[in-house]
């Protein structure tokens, strides 16, 4: 079993929690919605594929002190990773449809 290492490692619930309740309110918008969502908060060009991906993620985590957490996307979801540690939450169709 894997223990806490740092403070870090403990705030990880209220980190992967709060960036859940981001993912969920990003999976009730619709397509122009979400896609003046990504562009604003993470300050992009829609037409650049790389940026799309930086906006998401920056969606889905702007605002939440992540507690030294990083995101990424990853091929199942958004990806929350520190030191050795990660989970992965998954993320809306309407998500996964404007990152393809």
């Amino acid at each position: 079993m894997s223990r806490p290492h740092d403070a870090s490692d403990l705030l990880l619930a209220p980190v992967a929690l709060e960036v859940d309740a981001r993912i969920q309110e990003l999976a009730g918008m619709d397509s122009d919605a979400l896609r003046f969502r990504v562009a604003l908060e993470g300050n992009v060009d829609l037409s650049n594929p790389a940026m799309i991906v930086d906006g998401v993620i920056e969606a889905c985590t702007n605002g939440i002190d992540m507690h030294h957490w990083e995101a990424t996307i990853d091929a199942r979801g958004l990806r929350i990773s520190h030191a050795d540690h990660t989970i992965v939450l998954g993320l809306p169709a309407n998500v996964t449809e404007l990152l393809s």
